[in-house]
């Protein structure tokens, strides 16, 4: 910074010496004063670093001394000059520093100043826009309310509306259910005096029966006595049997005319049909055999049922009766003899599946082991051929241990007859 300035001093300085006078004569003899001598010294002071005047050889040592002198303080001169102007400079810079950083505080403390307002703005503006928003949510919210309030208006009409529907279809059903528990007990009242005189009608044909044919009536042989059970059971049961017996033959002696059919032997024909209702064969049956097959305990003909042969008894309704009754007792049997059969199909499967599992798993275990033996012995193996690896690597070493000693024995079964020791 100094070395500028003094460089621009140096520039600026510059004197016009066209008009001084010459300090030398033309003729070349020296033609002056001390006053010219000084107003040399003012001329090279103002004349910056100009190269000496011809005239300082002809000064004395006094006189050049003088000069020199001159020349020192004028250059102890320049030099506060330069330090003043340098001083002045660097206050000014200090200055324009000061100015420049004031500047750039405004500046930023403007800049920070507009963010702010431009932040404070953006705040008013969202918070604004929040406003309008809730504004328009409420609005949306109350017109959601309202649609659902409508809504659940109608809905509350509509169930109040089903619900007079369901009470008056209610109502409705009980009276018709009323109706219909009356009409129903008007035909059970019939149905029982119907009853009454079927059983009537049944008791009579029995006792007609009974009477025509006492054969069929006789008491069966007496079971063998239980002496852990005593005679009252054994009372029990025979009459549980004779009353279980007369009930049997109720529908049969009063659809099926015996009399009419049976010959006398006391047997008739029954065509037996299989479960598509195909006719499998006729079977000629006695009456109480007919009776035990179908109606009592000892029952082996489940795969088939009996059908009454058309216009047999006279009364296409009787007949029908007879087939139904036929058919669900046949039927019954039926279904259970194949749930029995299913069941234990099922069982036999389960139990050969079971069966399997556990062959599958002693297979299994079987594997696992014959797989281990198998890795024991090449284990086994593998040590032996080690071993013997190891054996025929020593042996190779001449007057080792192992070869003395195998000499020695050899020698003594004479095997190896060679004199090894």
């Amino acid at each position: 910074m100094f070395k500028s300035l003094f460089n621009q001093k140096k520039n600026r300085v510059s004197v016009d010496t066209s008009s001084t006078t010459p300090l030398i004569s033309p003729g070349g003899v020296p033609n002056y004063t001390e006053a010219d001598a000084e107003a040399e010294v003012v001329m090279n002071v103002t004349q910056e670093r100009s190269p000496p005047p011809l005239y300082r050889k002809y000064l004395s040592p006094e006189e050049e001394a003088r000069v020199k002198a001159i020349e020192i303080q004028r250059e102890a001169d320049e030099q506060k000059v330069l330090e003043t102007l340098a001083k002045a400079a660097e206050e000014k810079l200090k200055i324009a520093l000061a100015e420049k950083k004031l500047a750039e505080e405004h500046e930023a403390k403007r800049v920070e100043e507009e963010a702010k307002r431009v932040e404070e703005e953006a705040q008013r503006v969202a918070e604004e826009a929040r406003r309008v928003a809730w504004h328009v949510a409420a609005e949306a919210r109350r017109a959601i309310r309202l649609r659902e309030e409508e809504a659940l208006r109608v809905i509350v009409e509509q169930m109040r509306l089903e619900d007079e529907a369901r009470i008056a279809a209610e109502k409705v059903a009980e009276q018709e259910r009323r109706v219909a528990k009356q009409a129903r007990l008007v035909e059970e009242q019939k149905r029982l005096a119907a009853e009454e005189n079927r059983n009537a009608k049944n008791q009579k044909i029995i006792e007609d029966f009974k009477r025509k044919n006492p054969l069929l009536f006789e008491d069966e042989p007496e079971p063998e006595y239980d002496i852990y059970r005593g005679s009252e059971f054994h009372h029990q049961q025979k009459l549980y049997r004779q009353q279980s017996y007369a009930q049997k033959i109720v529908p049969f002696v009063e659809l099926y005319e015996v009399d009419k059919i049976r010959n006398r032997n006391n047997t008739f024909t029954i065509p037996q049909y299989d479960v598509n209702g195909n006719l499998v064969m006729t079977e000629m049956c006695h009456w109480r055999q007919y009776g035990e097959k179908n109606f009592g305990r000892d029952s082996d003909h489940i795969n088939l049922y009996y059908k009454i042969q058309p216009g047999l008894l006279g009364n296409a309704d009787d007949e029908a009766l007879f087939n139904k009754l036929m058919f669900e007792e046949f039927k019954s049997k039926y279904d259970a003899e194949q749930k029995r059969k299913q069941m234990i199909e099922e069982r036999e499967k389960a139990e050969a599946k079971k069966k399997q599992d556990i062959a599958n798993a002693i297979s299994k275990i079987a594997d696992a082991r014959n797989e281990f033996i198998k890795e024991i012995e090449a284990a086994k193996a593998a040590e032996a051929k080690a071993a013997a690896a190891k054996a025929a690597e020593a042996a190779k070493v001449e007057g080792s241990p192992q070869q003395l000693f195998t000499n020695i024995i050899f020698h003594m079964n004479g095997v190896n007859r060679r004199k090894t020791i």
